[in-house]
């Protein structure tokens, strides 16, 4: 069955108490990211939408004796057919324990309620009985952790100052959400916890993303010239660095001091880290050493990795040394990297005009 009582916060937790009461089962909260509970099989996401084996029982139970009613409710027997089920059992003198422990579960052996010794001395319970009513497991209860408010700070090309305000139930959860922001060109620049009346009240340490890296070079050796360089070579060479490196974005982000290059994702053991910062760096250093560059764009759709390993060699991937990085670089293009046109050709010294 599938019920929707359309309830958050306090009401949710009421519901899920209510659950708990009913079927005499412990509560299990989930955590991030669904926020949902389970009760006794049931399961009960952010939005209260109960979710489980079909028990008309207990959604009666829930309306009769605690005030909840659905908005909606789907199930996945047909009702009739359950019903002659139950007749059929009751006739037979069979009990029905397809919703067992609805109505308190086992007999509990009397010596099992006994007084804990905390509980003698007035130290406070221990337990709640094991039947539902006033004594039962209720609201406050159900430990939830509190949503705080956080702000997220961002670089937007398409919104200048951009601020986003959400909440999350702790730093890593914040975090995690502000980077859900960070897509195409946006970047997370600070993220702040804010109080109830929405002023900052500490500054939240951002840490990077397992799956992405950005590799920042000094400015210096840069003048303008050499970064219209930077960017005229990777613009040549784009269709072939996008695939090589399973990316759809190659912008590079300029601070006062850096060049940003967050084009990486996914593997980032050290020999891809190592492979990534040796391809920015000789990019980089290309774009110095040029007075000029003139490169366009040529055709590699015949044999990308071909001419991906040729770019590499031309721009100072050579010798055993970056053996491993090549390989890396090129893993993702297909072809051949040896052949062009199944003849072996050497590979020019410099594609790039002086």
């Amino acid at each position: 069955m599938k019920i929707d009582y359309n309830v958050t916060g306090k009401e949710r937790k009421s519901l899920v108490a209510a659950i708990s009461q009913e079927l005499n089962s412990p509560i299990k909260y989930l955590g991030m990211p669904t926020m949902a509970y389970e009760v006794g099989g049931y399961h009960i996401d952010k939005n209260g939408i109960v979710a489980g084996k079909d028990n008309k029982e207990l959604i009666a139970d829930l309306q009769g004796l605690h005030s909840f009613v659905a908005v909606n409710e789907e199930y996945d027997e047909d009702w009739a057919e359950h019903k002659m089920h139950l007749i059929n059992l009751e006739s037979q003198n069979i009990p029905d324990y397809s919703n067992r422990g609805q109505y308190g579960g086992d007999i509990q052996q009397f010596e099992n309620l006994q007084l804990t010794e905390r509980e003698e001395l007035g130290l406070g319970r221990e337990r709640h009985e094991d039947f539902h009513g006033e004594n039962g497991m209720r609201a406050d209860d159900i430990l939830e952790p509190e949503s705080r408010t956080f702000q997220a700070e961002l670089s937007d090309p398409g919104y200048p100052d951009r601020m986003e305000i959400f909440n999350a139930y702790n730093d890593e959860d914040a975090i995690r959400q502000a980077y859900e922001f960070c897509e195409g060109e946006i970047l997370l620049l600070e993220l702040f916890e804010m109080d109830d009346d929405y002023n900052r009240i500490r500054s939240v340490e951002i840490t990077p993303r397992p799956d992405r890296l950005t590799i920042e070079i000094p400015l210096d050796g840069f003048t303008q010239e050499k970064i219209d360089n930077l960017n005229k070579l990777v613009s040549a060479k784009a269709p072939l660095l996008k695939a090589a490196l399973g990316t759809d974005d190659l912008m590079i982000k300029q601070s006062s001091d850096t060049l940003m290059f967050p084009w990486f994702r996914g593997n980032l053991d050290a020999e891809h880290v190592q492979a990534y910062s040796a391809l920015v760096s000789f990019l980089c250093k290309t774009a110095i050493e040029k007075n000029r560059i003139t490169a366009k764009e040529k055709d590699t759709k015949v044999n990308p990795k071909y001419a991906m390993r040729c770019f590499l060699l031309s721009i100072g991937f050579i010798g055993d040394e970056y053996k491993t990085a090549r390989k890396i670089l090129l893993s993702k293009l297909e072809g051949n990297s040896s052949r062009k046109n199944g003849k072996r050709t050497e590979v020019a010294d410099d594609e790039f005009s002086d």
